[in-house]
């Protein structure tokens, strides 16, 4: 849960929920080459955290799973 929340922290740091003005000035609402190239990598590192963080999950809990599996033979004893 802590890495879940840890990527969603940090992709809230990366994209920002309200878009802000470029410090060109260009307020028209359109973005310049160089601005949408960097929203477009930014969304491209929120998707490669978000993929890398559900991963980590997965094994953690496959990891889990296997240290655990022998517990349950212990209660029918």
């Amino acid at each position: 849960m802590e890495n879940k929340l840890g990527a969603v922290a940090a992709a809230r740091e990366l994209c920002p929920s309200s878009p802000s003005i470029s410090s060109h000035g260009n307020s028209s609402g359109h973005d310049s080459d160089a601005e949408q190239e960097r929203r477009r990598r930014m969304k491209a590192n929120e998707f490669e955290m978000h993929r890398k963080s559900h991963y980590n999950e997965m094994e953690a809990l496959r990891r889990w799973k296997m240290s655990h599996q022998d517990d349950d033979d212990d209660d029918d004893e």
